[in-house]
């Protein structure tokens, strides 16, 4: 947080005009498209996302509270990048099926429980 206002006060810094995906904010980790998908699979695999690394940093600078942290989790962690799903799929030339069937490979039974077709997080904020 502190270079991001650092560098918004001394240079014309662009931040991004929508939030990221998977998180609220829009001035973090925006010259990579593959981020998203980055840390939506790390919120596949260990359970918790881009929000959860954005909150955290947030709290521990004392720029916002738990609760709002929290709120802020349950509303974007996990959020799927479907924004760039099609690069994603040109880019390992895979169908979407196939590239969401590769993803779910990667969930934990510690942290998910399959319910029909769909996933449920085991997560103590859920």
């Amino acid at each position: 947080m502190k270079n991001y206002t650092y560098i918004k006060e001394k240079i014309n810094f662009k931040v991004g005009k929508d939030r990221s995906v998977g998180t609220f904010t829009n001035f973090d980790s925006l010259d990579d498209i593959m981020d998203d998908l980055y840390y939506y699979m790390q919120y596949i695999k260990f359970g918790f996302g881009r929000c959860t690394r954005d909150v955290s940093r947030h709290i521990q600078y004392g720029h916002m509270s738990s609760k709002e942290g929290k709120d802020l989790i349950k509303k974007y962690d996990g959020e799927f990048p479907k924004k760039n799903l099609k690069i994603y799929q040109d880019f390992f030339n895979l169908n979407e099926d196939d590239l969401i069937k590769i993803i779910n490979s990667h969930r934990s039974s510690d942290i998910w429980k399959k319910k029909g077709n769909n996933f449920a997080s085991l997560n103590k904020l859920d």
